[in-house]
C-alpha cells in the first residue's frame, strides 16, 4: 500500500466531494479549496449531460458565485482548443481515471482552430467554421 503526502490525500477528498453521485457538505477553511471542489463538481455534471439550467450551486457571496462561473467558463474554454492528450490528462486529474472515448469527445465540444472564448462576456464558446 502506498503512503499517500499530505497533498496527494487531500486531492483525493478533494475528487471525492467534487463526485457528483454523492450527496456532500463542503465546509473548511479560507483557501482550502472550496471553490476548486464545487467548479469540479460543476464540470463533471456538465460531462455526465446535465443541462447548464439544472445546476444549483450555492455560495455565501456573489462574488464567490462570479469566481465559481469564471473558472467553470475559463476550464471549458480552455479544453476546447487543447489537444485530446493534453484533455485526457486533465480529466484524469478531476475524476482520477482516464476518460471513454465518447466522455473526451463531450469533454472537447465542438474543436476547430477558430474557436475562442468570446472576450468580456465570460459565458460563450465561439467557433467558425469545423
Amino acid at each position: 500500500m502506498t503512503m499517500l503526502t499530505p497533498v496527494q490525500h487531500a486531492t483525493k477528498i478533494q475528487q471525492q466531494a467534487a463526485n457528483p453521485d454523492l450527496s456532500v457538505w463542503v465546509s473548511a477553511n479560507a483557501g482550502s479549496g472550496k471553490t476548486h471542489v464545487l467548479v469540479q463538481r460543476v464540470i463533471r455534471l456538465l460531462l455526465d449531460g446535465v443541462a447548464p439550467a439544472r445546476i444549483l450551486a450555492l455560495t455565501y457571496t456573489k462574488a464567490a458565485a462570479a469566481n465559481m462561473a469564471t473558472k467553470v467558463f475559463d476550464t471549458l474554454a480552455g479544453w476546447v482548443v487543447m489537444d485530446d492528450a493534453r484533455l485526457a490528462a486533465e480529466l484524469v486529474k478531476i475524476e482520477d481515471h482516464p476518460p471513454a472515448s465518447v466522455r473526451l469527445e463531450l469533454a472537447g465540444g465542438p474543436r476547430s482552430p477558430a474557436c475562442f472564448r468570446q472576450a468580456g462576456t465570460g459565458a460563450a464558446i465561439v467557433c467558425q467554421g469545423g
